[in-house]
């Protein structure tokens, strides 16, 4: 993982040669070239052009969606955000098949659209095509058929919580540290109530110039988090960025768990200490069970 997110870093620094074209077309930095199955990452979209002053350029991701997520499906990009770009997290999609390829490989192209009438950004796609191996992380299907878990069976007990996991809820920030604190560390939903909201802030400001990212990486199969990111800007870091967290009313009984997010953070300065920054501490979801 470090080693991707070095590449990335180095990756976004470098002047791109689709920069020369004469014809506009939608530039992608990414150290991404494979993602085990439920593992995600992040890449960003710029132009190889400056867009006109007040033009806002509309970029919709397209894939496959069995084998991959891409969020948020679309972002925009403006005359500010033009060589910086914006940012994208592709996750593999986890299942239980084994695939008969060790790899599989599939293709993300993007398109823009401009509000500005005879755009030459409107309609334009990718510089280069970005694929993305998927590596298979099944093991080999068994030589007789697995039998269907039978109905789980629940004895009565009083409502209690779940014993916590051995996991890192919040580090100690002091002043001056990078990185990120939230409120509450831990989220207590039960299917088919109401979301829950978390609060978001980063320890220290952007500098003036600079647009931080935050985006959650989490169990879809679970959990939905909203909106998919939330940017930081020196003018209002101090304001909280709230997400909301809503659990999946599915019809499967199963015990209570706990589920951690990751938060994401990344910044249109590659030498920002909050560039390609996976937040230390892990927002703990505590999901409770409705169906039993």
């Amino acid at each position: 993982m470090i080693r991707r997110l070095f590449l990335l870093s180095l990756l976004l620094t470098a002047q791109p040669a689709a920069q020369a074209q004469e014809s506009p077309c939608l530039i992608i930095r990414s150290a991404v070239t494979s993602l085990e199955e439920g593992e995600s990452m992040g890449y960003v979209i710029a132009l190889s052009q400056a867009p006109a002053p007040g033009e806002i350029i509309t970029i919709n991701a397209q894939t496959n969606s069995d084998v991959i997520t891409i969020e948020p499906p679309a972002r925009e990009i403006t005359l500010d955000t033009w060589e910086n770009g914006r940012v994208f997290s592709v996750t593999a999609a986890e299942n239980r098949i084994d695939e008969e390829a060790e790899q599989q490989i599939v293709r993300v192209t993007h398109i823009a659209t401009s509000d500005l009438p005879g755009s030459v950004f409107d309609g334009i796609t990718d510089c280069t095509a970005l694929q993305i191996g998927i590596i298979d992380d099944d093991g080999a299907i068994p030589s007789t058929p697995t039998p269907t878990r039978p109905p789980m069976t629940w004895t009565p007990t009083p409502d209690l919580l779940p014993p916590m996991p051995d996991l890192p809820i919040a580090p100690t920030l002091q002043p001056g540290d990078v990185g990120i604190t939230f409120d509450p560390p831990l989220i207590v939903v039960r299917e088919g109530d109401a979301p829950a909201f978390v609060s978001v802030n980063t320890n220290t400001p952007p500098n003036l110039r600079e647009s931080i990212t935050i985006f959650p990486l989490y169990d879809p199969l679970q959990i939905v988090i909203s909106p998919p990111t939330r940017d930081v800007v020196f003018s209002a870091w101090q304001d909280s960025r709230v997400f909301e967290i809503r659990v999946i009313d599915d019809t499967i009984m199963e015990a209570d768990q706990v589920l951690p997010v990751r938060l994401y953070v990344t910044s249109t300065d590659p030498y920002s200490p909050y560039f390609n920054l996976t937040a230390a501490p892990t927002l703990l979801v505590q999901v409770l069970d409705n169906d039993r």
